[in-house]
C-alpha cells in the first residue's frame, strides 16, 4: 500500500509539473504572458481595453493625415488666389492712370476678364476634394474629422465662410449678365431662386428677394465690380472691391492654417499617447522572456527528477518480488 501511495504521489507531481512546463512553453512561443483570461483575469480585461485604444489611436492617426490633406488643399487653393488678386489690383492701378488710351484700357480689361475665370474654376474645383462649396446645404461644407480613439475626439472644419466669400466674389467679378452667359452659370444655383432667373428678370420684392427699387433686374442688381475700362470712379471702386475680398480670403487662409496646425499638434499628441499606452500594454500582456526561460529550466529539472523518482517507486515492487523468488 505504501508503494502505491508513493507511486501515486510522484505521478501526480509529474503531471502537475508537466502542465506547468507546457504553460511556460506556451508563453515563450506566443510571447504573451496572458494567453487566456484564466492566466490573469483582471490583467486580461485591462489589456483588452488598452489594445482597443491602441488600434483606435492608429486609425485616428490615419484620419488626421487625411484631414490634413483636405485642409491643406483648401489652404493652398485659397493662397493660390492671392497672386491673381494682386495682378488684378496691379491692372486696376495701371488702368487708373490718365496716360492710357481707351484701347489700352480695353486691353487691360480683357486680361482682367481672363483672370476672373480662375476664381470661378477654384469655386468648382474645390468639390473634387470633398469641399463642396456649391449648393445650398450647409452641412455639406462642415467636415468632422475623428482624430482620437474615443467619442468626441473631433476636429470640425467649416467651409461655409469660404463659400460665402468666394461665391459672391465671383458673381460680382463677372456681373450677373456675364456669369449667366458663361460656362460657370451653375454657380448661381447656390445663391438664386430656382430656376435660375434670367439677367433681365425683375428682382422679386421681399421676402423672396432683396429690397430694391421696383423694376430692378438681376443684371442691374449685380453689376460687374471689376471694371477697368470705364471712369476713374469705376477703377477706384474696383481697387476697393479687390482689397476687401483679399482681406476676406486672407482670413480664411489664417483659419485653415490654424486648423492645419491644430491637426499637426493633435497628431504629435496622439503619437505620444500611442507609444505610452503600447508600453503599458506590453508590461501587462507581454512575457518576461528571461524570467520564463529561467522558470522553464527549473520546471524541466523538477520534471526530470519526478520522472526519476516515479521510476524508482515503480521499481520497488518488482524488487520485492525478485527478492521473494530468490529466497525459495
Amino acid at each position: 500500500m505504501l508503494s502505491l501511495n508513493v507511486s501515486s504521489f510522484f505521478s501526480q507531481r509529474l503531471s502537475a509539473q508537466s502542465d506547468k512546463t507546457d504553460s511556460i512553453m506556451e508563453r515563450l512561443s506566443t510571447g504573451l504572458r496572458i494567453n487566456r483570461s484564466s492566466d490573469d483575469a483582471a490583467g486580461a480585461t485591462i489589456a483588452e481595453t488598452m489594445r482597443s485604444q491602441v488600434e483606435g489611436a492608429q486609425q485616428a492617426g490615419r484620419n488626421i493625415q487625411d484631414a490634413l490633406n483636405i485642409v491643406k488643399i483648401g489652404e493652398d487653393g485659397v493662397t493660390g488666389l492671392m497672386p491673381i488678386i494682386d495682378r488684378m489690383k496691379e491692372l486696376a492701378v495701371k488702368a487708373a492712370n490718365s496716360t492710357n488710351t481707351q484701347a489700352d484700357k480695353d486691353a487691360i480689361q480683357n486680361e482682367a476678364d481672363e483672370l476672373r475665370g480662375l476664381f470661378a474654376q477654384a469655386y468648382f474645383t474645390a468639390k473634387d476634394f470633398r469641399i463642396a462649396l456649391d449648393g445650398k446645404d450647409n452641412a455639406d461644407r462642415v467636415l468632422n474629422f475623428q482624430v482620437g480613439p474615443n467619442a468626441g475626439d473631433l476636429v470640425q472644419v467649416d467651409y461655409n465662410p469660404l463659400r460665402n466669400i468666394l461665391g459672391p466674389m465671383v458673381i460680382n467679378m463677372y456681373g450677373y449678365d456675364d456669369l449667366y452667359n458663361s460656362p460657370y452659370q451653375e454657380l448661381l444655383a447656390g445663391y438664386m431662386p430656382q430656376p435660375i432667373p434670367k439677367p433681365n428678370d425683375p428682382v422679386p420684392p421681399p421676402p423672396l428677394g432683396p429690397v430694391t427699387p421696383p423694376g430692378t433686374t438681376w443684371a442691374q442688381y449685380f453689376p460687374k465690380q471689376v471694371s477697368m475700362n470705364g471712369t476713374s470712379t469705376d477703377t477706384d471702386n474696383t481697387m476697393k472691391f479687390l482689397d476687401q475680398n483679399k482681406t476676406a480670403l486672407l482670413g480664411q487662409v489664417t483659419y485653415l492654417g490654424a486648423i492645419a496646425n491644430r491637426l499637426e499638434h493633435t497628431a504629435d499628441r496622439l503619437s505620444s499617447f500611442e507609444i505610452d499606452i503600447t508600453d503599458s500594454l506590453s508590461k501587462i500582456r507581454d512575457v518576461d522572456m528571461a524570467h520564463e526561460v529561467t522558470q522553464l529550466s527549473k520546471s524541466q529539472v523538477i520534471q526530470q527528477s519526478a520522472q526519476a523518482m516515479l521510476s524508482q517507486a515503480n521499481a520497488r515492487p518488482q524488487q520485492v518480488i525478485d527478492l521473494l523468488r530468490s529466497s525459495r
